[in-house]
């Protein structure tokens, strides 16, 4: 396995755990499950989906454009997932693997996405 294979590999891994947690805090939402993401975040858990999607298509396919569209999903997440949370969110505490995995995974991918060609 070459290192840009390795890379990749990471990035795909990244990107399969941050469209899994959204994937359940979009079901939390929809389903009243506490806790969970306010209302008006439900467009913003869409679209961020949307491009870890398109992100992980374009890590498959070898794309060259992969690369930016890593870093953008990686920016994207943040909001949604950042350790910023545990100063803003009431509910940090119960969000705390979420918000812990979640940043690792946006950090391992900003950097696939800065070490891949």
């Amino acid at each position: 396995m070459t290192s840009n294979d390795s890379l990749r590999a990471l990035a795909l891994a990244t990107l399969v755990s941050l469209l899994a947690m959204f994937a359940c805090m979009n079901i939390a939402l929809l389903a009243g499950i506490e806790p969970h993401p306010p209302a008006a975040r439900g467009p913003y858990l869409a679209a961020t989906m949307a491009l870890c999607l398109a992100a992980a298509v374009q890590f498959l396919l070898r794309a060259p454009a992969a690369r930016w569209f890593g870093f953008a999903a990686a920016l994207a997440v943040i909001p949604g997932v950042g350790l910023h949370k545990f100063a803003t969110e009431v509910n940090a505490p119960l969000l705390a693997p979420v918000l812990v995995v979640g940043s690792l995974s946006a950090l391992g991918l900003a950097w696939a996405s800065w070490k891949g060609r």
